[in-house]
């Protein structure tokens, strides 16, 4: 039954992943993006996944939530903010890295794949901190496309999100592509 409310958890992550970039604006797309990587870590606790993704996915839900007070406020968040925020995906990645694989890595397809949470969510801090829709929507391409591919080989139903997400941005890009780029201006 738990697997089973995981995988509602990634259907509904699945949803929310298809519209983040046909926001128009920077906020919306923010809003819609920390219900999706709530709803993933979600998905990826309860159909038993223990490694990376679970605890760089909460942090991610986290940072959101700080961009989307930025966002409103119309403010930068501080360099400390980030290197704060870095220095958190890296340890909680680095920590399920080495959970999932036993705290003894080693080079191998495992750790490989556990490497791909970090990496999306490098990305993904990179989506959340750019101020235009047009960067946010290049970073988003790149994010989606690295956890699609995780989601993919650990059987997570978020992959369908991630994937559909990589389209909808593409049709996005196109879409947006003769308007002015909309940043906040300081």
């Amino acid at each position: 039954m738990i697997y089973f409310i995981g995988q509602v958890c990634g259907v509904l992550a699945t949803i929310a992943c298809v519209t983040v970039p046909l926001w128009k604006t920077k906020f919306m797309m923010l809003l819609d993006a920390t219900a999706v990587n709530l709803l993933m870590c979600l998905n990826y606790i309860l159909i038993g996944q223990s490694g990376a993704a679970v605890f760089v996915s909460g942090v991610a839900t986290i940072q959101a939530v700080f961009s989307l007070l930025h966002t409103r406020k119309e403010s930068e968040p501080s360099r400390m903010e980030k290197g704060v925020f870095l220095v958190l995906y890296l340890i909680f990645g680095v920590y399920g890295l080495l959970q999932a694989t036993g705290y003894m890595p080693g080079w191998n397809v495992k750790t490989l794949v556990e490497l791909m949470p970090i990496i999306g969510s490098m990305l993904n801090m990179c989506f959340v901190y750019v101020r235009g829709e047009r960067q946010s929507r290049r970073f988003l391409l790149l994010t989606d496309g690295v956890w699609a591919l995780y989601s993919a080989i650990s059987g997570a139903t978020a992959f369908f999100g991630q994937f559909f997400t990589v389209l909808t941005t593409l049709a996005a890009m196109y879409r947006y592509r003769n308007q002015p780029d909309t940043v906040a201006e300081k």
